[in-house]
C-alpha cells in the first residue's frame, strides 16, 4: 500500500516555515503609498516557487506476519521518496541602492525602509535543492503473556532502522551571497561552509519493548 502526493506552492512572498523566518516582505509596505507605485512588485516580490513546496512525495509500505511457538512475528518496510525544494539566489541590498528618487518620497511621510533582498534575474526559486529517498524497516516480536475473560496481554520487542541501507546523500548546500555596493554589481558566492544539515539523515536504530492489551 501507499500514496503518491503531487502538489505546487507557489506565491510573491514566503510566510514563516520550519527552519525559515519570513523573508521578501518588507518593501510590500510601500509598494504603493497615496495611490502612487514606488515599487515594482514584479522586481522585488516576483511570483515563483515558495520554499515549501515539494512537487513530489512518495511513500510505499507493505508488511508481513507470520505466527509460531513464540507468537507473532512482523516484518515492515518503508520506502520514502521527497523531490528537492526550491531556493532563491537572494543577496541583501539597502534602500539607497534601490531607487534614491523614490526613496525619498517614504521618508517624507516618516518611513523608514528596511534592507531588500534583490532576486538573481528576478527569479523565485531559482535553485532546486537534490531529492531525498530513503528506505525504513521494522522488525516486531509479539509475546503471549496470558489471556483472561476474552482479552489477551501481549508483551513486544520492536527494532526500527531509518535508511537501513545507510544511503549517503547531500540534500542542500549553503546559498550566501555578498551584498552589493550597486544592484548592477556581479554576484560573488559568500561563505558557504557546509555542514550536517547539508546531508541526508544515516542509518538509525531504535528499539521499543512494551505490553499490549
Amino acid at each position: 500500500m501507499g500514496n503518491i502526493t503531487w502538489s505546487i506552492l507557489e506565491g510573491n512572498y514566503q510566510g514563516e516555515i520550519n527552519g525559515y523566518g519570513p523573508t521578501g516582505e518588507g518593501l510590500q509596505t510601500f509598494t504603493v503609498i497615496n495611490g502612487q507605485q514606488i515599487y515594482d512588485a514584479a522586481t522585488y516580490h516576483p511570483y515563483g516557487k515558495l520554499i515549501g513546496d515539494v512537487p513530489l512525495r512518495t511513500r510505499i509500505a507493505a508488511d508481513y506476519h507470520w505466527d509460531w511457538s513464540w507468537g507473532r512475528t512482523t516484518l515492515g518496510a518503508l520506502y520514502r521518496f521527497d523531490a528537492g525544494q526550491p531556493v532563491s539566489r537572494t543577496r541583501i541590498i539597502s534602500p539607497d541602492q534601490i531607487d534614491a528618487v523614490n526613496l525619498a518620497f517614504p521618508q517624507v511621510l516618516g518611513i523608514t525602509v528596511p534592507p531588500w533582498q534583490q532576486y538573481f534575474n528576478n527569479q523565485r526559486g531559482g535553485i532546486i535543492f537534490p531529492s531525498q529517498a530513503y528506505t525504513d524497516v521494522t522488525v516486531t516480536q509479539d509475546f503471549k503473556v496470558f489471556q483472561a475473560s476474552g482479552k489477551a496481554l501481549r508483551a513486544f520487542l520492536k527494532l526500527d532502522v531509518t535508511n537501513v541501507f545507510n544511503h549517503q546523500q547531500q540534500i542542500s548546500w549553503q546559498t550566501n551571497w555578498e551584498s552589493p555596493n550597486a544592484l548592477t554589481d556581479p554576484w560573488v558566492a559568500g561563505s558557504n561552509p557546509m555542514g550536517p544539515s547539508n546531508f541526508g539523515l544515516a542509518r538509525q536504530l531504535r528499539f521499543e519493548a512494551g505490553f499490549k492489551f
